[in-house]
């Protein structure tokens, strides 16, 4: 972070999280971490920060609280999850010539880390799909998806490019199934959400455009309010 019109650097970090009575649980309480995998290293790094300074509250009742812990395995999860974060900056962003850009990606809680024309990185808290704006850069941009909770990728999804300039879909990202059948039935398998969507088709196949201007919709309407930090 460099302040603008200031000479000296500043590092900013997320401090705290889960307030400071709670702080970040242990794995046996939240064992897949995944609103401080969320709201912590990625949301940090995100928009441009050093990362996250992980607390373990004050008043937790707990033989893990951050005046008592003496094993830092009780949070085993939650450092594999920050060392994937870390790992995918230093291994596929150029991080450093990046900007945050939230407000060019559609999506509650979603951020943007842009290099325009060149490079356009994405986080989506709450998984789906989503649109960004490729602003006045012309092109066709590779798509490719990254699991932050596993560390798989980079993948593509269900659509491999997107066209610029302007708005342009992301698509799902790999895992979601989809399948059509007699008289243009259509199933899809979205287990980000836990959904299964079906179509009947005896009317025929929808118009050009149709299946992905719903699933946008869709994608909206089921990303909820980021939870408080």
């Amino acid at each position: 972070m460099h302040p603008e019109g200031v000479g000296d650097k500043a590092a900013n970090r997320r401090d705290e999280l889960g307030g400071a009575n709670l702080g970040t649980l242990p794995d046996a309480d939240d064992p897949d971490q995944d609103d401080p995998r969320r709201f912590g290293p990625w949301a940090s790094l995100m928009a441009g920060g050093a990362g996250v300074e992980w607390y373990f509250g004050w008043q937790n009742n707990s033989p893990f609280s951050d005046l008592s812990c003496e094993d830092w395995r009780t949070r085993e999860s939650m450092y594999r999850q920050t060392r994937i974060a870390l790992d995918f900056f230093h291994e596929h962003l150029p991080f450093w010539w990046l900007a945050p850009a939230d407000e060019a990606v559609v999506g509650h809680g979603a951020q943007g880390l842009f290099a325009p024309g060149e490079l356009y990185a994405i986080h989506l808290p709450h998984g789906g799909g989503t649109r960004f704006d490729l602003g006045d850069h012309p092109g066709l941009y590779e798509i490719l998806w990254f699991n932050p909770r596993t560390g798989e990728g980079l993948r593509p999804g269900n659509i491999r490019q997107g066209p610029g300039p302007g708005l342009t879909w992301t698509g799902f990202p790999p895992g979601t199934d989809y399948a059509s059948g007699l008289n243009h039935n259509l199933c899809i398998i979205i287990p980000e959400w836990e959904m299964v969507i079906v179509r009947m088709g005896v009317d025929g196949n929808a118009p050009p455009g149709t299946l992905d201007a719903f699933l946008r919709r869709l994608t909206l309407a089921v990303s909820p309010l980021p939870a408080d930090p």
